[in-house]
């Protein structure tokens, strides 16, 4: 890449994007009064999916480490059953190399994964010993079940709902679903 010399005239902007699902990390100068743009992009292997999934695990223990009225108004300290169920569900995301969901507890001790974008959203909550409900809003349309119980593989509902926030933000660096991982697991079951 040849550019030439810039005069004290020139802007320059430097632009940096860092992806929080890959490293992949683009830059740009722009010498806006020679019209010249230089673009130089590199990519690696994403290294953090793991250690994302690893900060997860240690607010999950964090969650473990709190008193009844957590919040000062009553609140119920989540069981040790509703948090290794979590964790459970968490190893099957992460083995299936679905991107981290966002965290968050409730006021009845309840634990709930989730994964939103501009227009979807889809929760994920743990509020039975190996069993989750679920709802989703997707294009404007919302869905649910409950007491579903929980195995190995991810209901097909959910990893559906997962493909269209993928779809919906289609590209590489804000996926939710790894390209390898594209076929749909319908093995569930649905408690009474």
């Amino acid at each position: 890449m040849i550019m030439k010399p810039m005069t004290t005239n020139s802007l320059i902007a430097v632009f940096l994007i860092a992806s929080s699902t890959d490293t992949t990390i683009a830059s740009s100068i722009i010498n806006i009064n020679n019209n010249q743009i230089a673009t130089q992009v590199s990519s690696k292997q994403n290294n953090n999916f793991g250690i994302k999934y690893d900060n997860i695990y240690k607010k999950l223990d964090s969650y473990s480490r709190l008193e009844a009225n957590w919040d000062g108004y009553g609140a119920v300290k989540p069981s040790g059953d509703i948090i290794e169920t979590t964790k459970s569900f968490l190893d099957i995301l992460k083995e299936n190399k679905i991107i981290n969901p966002k965290i968050m507890i409730a006021h009845d001790g309840t634990l709930s994964l989730f994964w939103k974008n501009k227009n979807n959203y889809l929760e994920i909550d743990f509020d039975s010993n190996n069993h989750l409900s679920f709802f989703y809003e997707i294009d404007r349309k919302v869905y649910g079940e409950d007491d579903i119980s929980i195995n190995k593989d991810i209901p097909k509902q959910i990893y559906d709902a997962l493909n269209i926030l993928r779809n919906e933000n289609n590209t590489s660096n804000n996926m939710i679903l790894d390209k390898k991982n594209q076929t749909t697991s319908s093995s569930y079951s649905k408690t009474a």
